[in-house]
């Protein structure tokens, strides 16, 4: 059933699973065999995915075929990002790790919606899973700590001066995260085969190909179409902003799993002098937020649940809520940290908190 897992705590840098690995397990397969379920996504998420996806168009063609007052143009690119979001973190997401359904071909397609909304299911994988879930929080191993200094996400990374201000120009940086990924850092690691240290094997043409011919398409579909409508300066001001709400939401909730003031941090070194399970690494380096929140957990796609997420990767977010009762008991029995923000909003300021921290 865990296979990341399998494969991860096999890594050198962590020791072999224990008592409670083996006890998580067991308990987390016995409930999905007397529920009779399927650890991929169910009814649930396929309804989720039929909402976020007629949402996209709807209000693409909306704002493409009609005309517009700003505020009018405003209300429906506030949804119309809101629907890209959508496809992020409820298809997009569980897709990526092979969650979304128990058919491998519908899982591949439906992350190429990845690649619809102006990103590449191909990068990303090569960073999210082969980087980032393995070693998370991990100086020089995990990738999402890495920024080129400007932001100190890690207090073993060297801190600069201008590290004092992060917290306050941070949400900046955050809001072009999917313009610069979109337009720079994709192409970047593609034509130089590499995602951080992690070198990329076995690129094939019909990689390069599927890569660019959807770059092509969707600046196709959000700049050069429009422009027969609309103006190409409304509609480049319309892309623009859509982008720096994208990035805002996207990077505030993914920092919100690892970055915030009570998870812990490593190094290769450090886990070698005092080696740990991969499975209680996780569970001290990622932290939930907001789980009496129906409506946070609907939006996230579940990436509220995050240690749940990183312990069982390959399990589809609809289930995480039921997940998180067995995994928090077992941590309690077993001494483990289980980290949880209460609400959104402690999570926000837990992140800040660790922002200026990190800049002392």
């Amino acid at each position: 059933m865990f296979q990341l897992l399998k494969t991860t705590m096999n890594q050198s840098l962590f020791k072999q699973r224990d008592s409670f690995d083996t006890t998580l397990r067991k308990r987390i397969e016995e409930f999905f065999q007397l529920n009779n379920k399927k650890q991929t996504g169910d009814y649930r998420l396929y309804l989720k995915a039929i909402f976020s996806v007629s949402g996209f168009i709807i209000t693409y063609l909306l704002l493409l075929l009609l005309n517009h007052s700003v505020l009018s143009a405003s209300i429906l690119l506030f949804f119309f990002v809101q629907f890209n979001i959508l496809i992020a973190f409820n298809i997009m997401h569980d897709s990526g790790h092979q969650s979304f359904s128990a058919k491998p071909w519908l899982n591949k397609l439906s992350f190429l919606s990845l690649d619809l909304i102006g990103g590449s299911s191909f990068i990303w994988k090569q960073k999210h899973n082969h980087l980032h879930h393995p070693y998370t929080n991990i100086d020089k191993k995990d990738d999402d700590l890495e920024n080129g200094a400007i932001l100190r996400l890690s207090p073993l990374q060297e801190k600069k001066w201008w590290h004092k201000f992060q917290f306050v120009y941070a949400p900046f940086l955050y809001s072009l995260l999917t313009l610069y990924i979109s337009f720079y850092t994709d192409i970047q690691r593609l034509i130089s085969k590499k995602v951080g240290p992690l070198e990329i094997k076995d690129i094939k043409s019909k990689d390069y190909i599927s890569f660019f011919g959807f770059k092509v398409f969707y600046i196709l579909y959000t700049l050069v179409i429009p422009s027969f409508f609309h103006s190409f300066s409304n509609v480049l001001l319309c892309f623009v902003a859509g982008h720096l709400l994208f990035g805002l939401t996207i990077s505030l909730v993914f920092q919100l799993a690892h970055t915030v003031d009570i998870t812990s941090f490593d190094s290769e070194e450090g886990l070698k002098q005092n080696p740990t399970t991969w499975t209680e690494h996780q569970s001290k380096t990622t932290c939930g937020f907001s789980h009496k929140n129906p409506i946070v957990t609907f939006y996230c796609g579940g990436l509220n649940y995050q240690v749940e997420h990183h312990v069982f990767t390959r399990i589809s977010h609809v289930h995480y809520p039921q997940l998180s009762k067995i995994l928090k008991k077992t941590c309690e029995e077993f001494n483990k940290p289980y980290l949880l923000k209460d609400s959104l909003f402690s999570a926000i300021w837990g992140h800040f908190k660790f922002l200026k921290m990190m800049g002392r």
